[in-house]
């Protein structure tokens, strides 16, 4: 393998490498503009975090 030869391979690879996390981005970001016919990708599930929206207050025993 010549030096050239190797250098067009890297070059490639860090090419089709960047086109496939574009191409990635671009799915998620289309997908979820369209999001209301179909569910959105959700980034970061595995974090059980329930969002500020979702929370809701506890309710008071009533005290007799």
């Amino acid at each position: 393998m010549t030096v050239e030869s190797a250098a067009t391979f890297l070059a490639g690879s860090l090419l089709i490498g960047l086109a496939l996390c574009f191409l990635t981005v671009v799915i998620v970001f289309v997908n979820n503009v369209f999001s209301r016919f179909w569910v959105p990708i959700k980034w970061l599930n595995f974090i059980d975090i329930p969002l500020a929206a979702e929370q809701q207050p506890k309710q008071e025993e009533k005290k007799k």
